[in-house]
């Protein structure tokens, strides 16, 4: 879906699997790939640039915590496996004397706090064995390994837009940087088309009437002082 019609604007609306495109998507701006890492260490420093998606082992426990609990994973002696939940990796935080992963929910704001869960990165877990109906989407685990796990990211592709997009904004953006700059320098190649037709039809370009404009403010500021003066010589000579 985000491949062929681009990536929507961030909006905070709920997700609920629903194929069907936003009407505002950014179409020059696609994933072009994927990446994945096998350790947590390596999906951290990635987190620096972005959020990392991650799936979360889902013990029972988990949506009966607190909005500001931690979730520890199995901690009850009838924790059963639900699943892998998928979630999105947003912050690392040192919260109530323990390092946690601020994870973000698909499923709304009504879960955890505004749907966010922070998750115990010290807890390391081992599969000691499954029943039979579970062992195809229980993963192995040969050495302990934290609660959070399969990190993924996508890998965003942003191609230029089509020419005629953000002409407004480009010409607005070129006549200030032309009057900071000096005479005609930035006005874009619009704006000199039109100078050059005016000089073809003999009207006044911007560049004609920044030289004849002092001139004329002169005029004005003299034919006062000499008429004051032709006054004055007429009262002497009278």
């Amino acid at each position: 879906m985000l491949n062929h019609g681009g990536v929507p604007k961030e909006r905070d609306v709920e997700f609920d699997c629903n194929e069907d495109h936003p009407a505002d998507p950014e179409p020059n701006i696609t994933i072009n790939s994927y990446l994945t890492f096998d350790t947590l260490e390596e999906a951290l420093a990635q987190l620096r640039k972005q959020p990392i998606g991650a799936s979360l082992l889902e013990f029972s426990e988990l949506w009966n915590l607190k909005k500001d609990a931690i979730y520890y994973g199995p901690t009850e002696a009838d924790s059963y496996l639900l699943g892998y939940h998928g979630v999105d990796i947003v912050d690392i935080q040192f919260y109530n004397n323990e390092v946690v992963a601020l994870c973000k929910f698909s499923n709304g704001t009504h879960v955890g706090r505004d749907g966010y869960f922070r998750v115990s990165l010290g807890t390391r877990y081992m599969m000691i064995g499954c029943d039979e109906k579970s062992a195809e989407t229980v993963r192995p685990t040969p050495t302990p390994e934290p609660l959070l796990c399969n990190f993924i990211f996508p890998v965003i592709h942003e191609t230029p837009k089509p020419e005629g997009e953000g002409e407004g904004e480009g010409e607005g953006e070129g006549e200030g940087e032309g009057e900071g700059e000096g005479e005609g320098e930035g006005e874009g190649e619009g704006e000199a088309e039109k100078q050059e037709l005016k000089r073809k039809r003999g009207e006044p370009t911007h560049e004609r009437k920044r030289r004849c404009t002092p001139k004329r403010q002169n005029l004005r500021r003299r034919r006062p002082f000499h008429d004051h003066g032709d006054k004055k010589k007429k009262q002497i000579s009278g």
